[in-house]
C-alpha cells in the first residue's frame, strides 16, 4: 500500500547491478541496469494505483473449496523443481522469503527436513486446508508502481510479486 522512496537514479541502478553481480545474479544486476523509474511515493501515485485496481463493487459470492477438483497429491520431488524453476535473484512478496533462500537451503544439512515440511505446507494450499484469515498474508503481493508518464501526462504501471510459498504451490 506505501511505497519507499527508491533511489532509481542511473548511479544507483548502477551500483544495484554491480552488487548484484558481485552475488552471481546477472539477470539482476541487468535488470537493474534496464530498469524504468520507480513512481514517486506520493498521493497522486497511490490514487493512479488505486484507478487501476479498484475495490470490488459487488460482493463475492460465497466460496466452498470442497466444489473444486481435487488438486492431487503434491510430492517433495514437486516442490523441489517448483524451487529450482525460479530465476535467481526473483523478486516475492512482503514476507522477504526469496526463492533463492529456498534454493541455498536444499544445499544444505537440512535439505530433507525442508522439503518435507515445505511439502506439507504446499499440499494444505492446493488442498484448500489453509484457514481463510491467513489469505491475505499467502496470496497476497507486493506492489511497486513503475513510473509511465509519457508528454507530461503521468501515470504508473502496477507491478506485483506473489508470495513465493502460493508460487510454489
Amino acid at each position: 500500500r506505501s511505497q519507499r522512496a527508491v533511489d532509481n537514479s542511473p548511479e544507483a541502478r548502477a551500483r544495484r547491478a554491480v552488487q548484484a553481480a558481485r552475488e552471481g545474479m546477472a539477470s539482476r544486476a541487468r535488470a537493474a541496469l534496464e530498469s524504468e523509474a520507480m513512481a514517486p511515493a506520493t498521493k497522486q501515485s497511490e490514487e493512479k494505483l488505486q484507478s487501476k485496481h479498484p475495490d470490488a463493487r459487488h460482493p463475492l459470492p460465497p466460496f466452498s473449496f470442497a466444489a473444486l477438483p481435487a488438486a492431487g497429491r503434491v510430492e517433495e520431488e514437486h516442490v523441489e523443481e517448483a524451487i529450482l524453476s525460479f530465476n535467481k535473484g526473483t523478486l516475492c512478496g512482503t514476507m522477504g522469503l526469496r526463492a533463492q533462500h529456498l534454493a541455498d537451503a536444499l544445499k544444505s544439512a537440512h535439505r530433507a527436513a525442508l522439503l518435507r515440511d515445505l511439502t506439507r505446507v504446499v499440499q494444505m494450499l492446493v488442498d484448500g486446508r489453509v484457514p481463510a484469515f491467513m489469505a491475505p498474508y499467502l496470496a497476497g503481493a507486493k506492489l511497486a508502481a513503475l513510473d509511465k508518464t509519457k508528454r507530461g501526462v503521468f501515470d504508473v504501471r502496477p507491478i506485483a510479486a506473489g508470495q513465493i510459498v502460493r508460487r510454489i504451490a
